[in-house]
Formats: C-alpha cells, sequence, structure tokens
C-alpha cells in the first residue's frame, strides 16, 4: 500500500511560526529543534551548545550524542536558517546565574536553573495546535 505524504497548508504552517516565534527563546529553540531538524522532544529538551554552537556561533550540522539519540546511534542533522536564528538568539539571552556558569544544556527553564520539563514543551505544542484549529 503506497504511504501518502500530507502537506502542511503554507497559511497553517505559518500561523505556528508566528506563534513560535512569540514565545520565550528557551521554549522557541526547543519547538525550532523539533520543527526544523526533526529531534525527538528528549533530544531537543537535552540538546547542549557544544552540539548547536561553535564560539558562540550557530553550526550548520547539529550533533545528536549518543546518551540522548533514539537507539543510542548518534547522528548529524542539518539546520535551516530559522533554526540559526533561534540557536543564534538562545545564545544571546542566555540568563540567570547558574546558567552561564553551568549551562552544557542549551534549553533550561526560564530561570536558568534546571533543564525545561518535557510535559512543558508538549502542553505547548498542544496549546499552539489548539490556536492554530488543530
Amino acid at each position: 500500500m503506497p504511504t501518502t505524504i500530507e502537506v502542511i497548508p503554507p497559511a497553517l504552517l505559518a500561523a505556528i511560526e508566528a506563534k513560535i516565534d512569540d514565545l520565550d527563546p528557551p521554549m522557541r529553540l526547543a519547538l525550532r529543534l523539533m520543527l526544523d531538524a526533526g529531534l525527538r522532544l528528549h533530544e531537543a529538551t537535552w540538546a547542549r551548545w557544544e552540539d548547536l554552537t561553535f564560539n558562540g556561533e550557530p553550526l550548520p550540522t547539529i550533533r545528536i550524542p549518543k546518551p540522548t539519540a533514539k537507539n543510542a546511534q548518534p547522528r548529524a542533522v542539518p539546520t535551516t536558517a530559522a533554526l540559526r536564528a533561534a540557536i543564534a538568539h538562545a545564545w544571546a539571552r542566555r540568563r540567570g546565574p547558574l546558567y552561564v556558569a553551568t549551562a552544557t544544556l542549551a534549553i533550561q527553564n526560564r530561570t536558568g536553573t534546571a533543564p525545561l520539563s518535557e510535559r512543558t514543551v508538549q502542553r505547548t505544542v498542544q496549546r499552539i495546535g489548539e490556536a492554530c484549529g488543530l
């Protein structure tokens, strides 16, 4: 049986992207990693700066390391211009006393003291979907 591929209508995609662009930098980065690079939720929330940037500049290809990758199979994923912009924006807005000193994780909570919860990301995706009529 042939597989059908559904394409997101451009207007719907634009609405989703507008909602994502209104989010705070850590959440925007998490959703961009999932939407633009196809990362799984766990891979996105546990992304490390060293896998996304070099000297503060976004990499053209991000690394998914063995500990967070599905089936412990590391891989490299190309980035889009929108994803690189989200990485640069999040890098420029790192905050919190512990964030800069100990931040290996790129996506942390609002205070910069812990990883962003996967459940928080799931709820945000659900709210965006509902707001866009999905």
